[in-house]
């Protein structure tokens, strides 16, 4: 829906499939078996995939929106999100990676293939979605003057309201967490 386009789907998912792949090929070279707990694989690959693919294709439609042709988009937005979407991969593969401890097998074959379908996720995210950037790009991002201008309005106000509250809304989330 963000991506109003119908490619940027099979763009993303084409992250997922080949991490999907990617994460069974795991289960079968380690010998692992298919469980109740392991079959859970396929709903986190395609959240992490997704999210993974998102970050890029977003930032590729706003350059393409600011006239910059596909190759030179891609390359901004894969050095724009180099980092901050490797690092979040690597911690979260290090969570996954952390349930091989558990005495639970089952939890441990989840969390050995789920921290590696994390990393399969940004290689392919770099790997494969990076080129059919080039290859089959997104169109440039349209703005609708008054669509556009409204979002950009109830954003700031909220952005605004933010500001003005800072120090309760601090306070507020404080205390549930204690609570919690």
């Amino acid at each position: 829906v963000c991506l109003r386009s119908i490619r940027g789907i099979f763009l993303a998912f084409s992250v997922v499939i080949c991490s999907l792949l990617g994460a069974f090929s795991v289960l079968g070279w380690f010998n692992f078996s298919m469980t109740s707990m392991t079959g859970i694989l396929p709903q986190i690959i395609i959240a992490i995939g997704v999210a993974d693919a998102v970050h890029i294709l977003v930032v590729f439609r706003q350059g393409r929106g600011e006239g910059l042709e596909p190759l030179e988009a891609t390359r901004y937005t894969l050095l724009k999100n180099f980092q901050p979407t490797l690092l979040t991969s690597i911690s979260t593969s290090i969570g996954f990676f952390s349930f091989a401890s558990s005495n639970l097998k089952s939890l441990a074959t989840l969390g050995i293939v789920a921290g590696f379908s994390v990393l399969f996720a940004w290689l392919f995210t770099y790997f494969v979605l990076g080129p059919l950037l080039v290859l089959a790009p997104l169109p440039a991002s349209r703005k609708e003057g008054r669509d556009s201008n409204r979002e950009e309005r109830i954003a700031k106000s909220f952005v605004r309201l933010l500001n003005r509250f800072k120090r309760p809304i601090l306070i507020f989330f404080t205390l549930i967490a204690v609570l919690s």
